[in-house]
């Protein structure tokens, strides 16, 4: 039957009859829905509706320059420019540097000062070591040293 709600779904020349019947029944379970939950079913297709409308948008949308300026005002911020010294005008200021005085352990002396030691990678105890430090001397004596770290 050319009016039957299976051509306008599925508008295919050959129509068999699986497609007939998933046509129909597709049709049904809507009607059936529809006379069950008017508006549930009003609402989801309202949703699809708008996923679609936004998926067939795209996310982001470019201006076209509205705030270029003019040729007179880009001459006008120019000369009206004034760029920042890259050094203070009044002299550079005197860094205060602490000075560590001794070997790093467990506690160091700052300025003068022994403080405990709460930056150090000390965990076995190894530095200020005499031992080790002559170790290490003789190591380097016999094998130099290079630019590069062990990989």
């Amino acid at each position: 039957c050319p009016c039957s709600p299976s051509l306008w779904l599925f508008p295919r020349c050959e129509i068999n009859q699986q497609d007939m019947d998933l046509a129909s029944s597709l049709l049904q379970f809507l009607v059936q829905q529809f006379h069950q939950h008017p508006v549930h079913l009003v609402v989801e297709c309202a949703f699809a509706l708008y996923i679609l409308y936004l998926l067939s948008q795209k996310s982001y949308k470019i201006k076209k320059n509205p705030d270029a300026l003019t040729e007179e005002e880009v001459n006008e911020c120019v000369e009206l420019w004034q760029p920042k010294p890259l050094v203070p005008t009044n002299g550079p200021k005197a860094l205060k540097l602490n000075v560590v005085t001794s070997s790093c352990g467990e506690r160091v002396t700052v300025n003068g000062v022994q403080a405990v030691n709460f930056a150090s990678y000390n965990f076995l105890g190894f530095l200020g070591d005499r031992d080790i430090a002559k170790a290490c001397e003789g190591t380097i004596r016999k094998y130099g040293v290079g630019c590069c770290g062990p990989r």
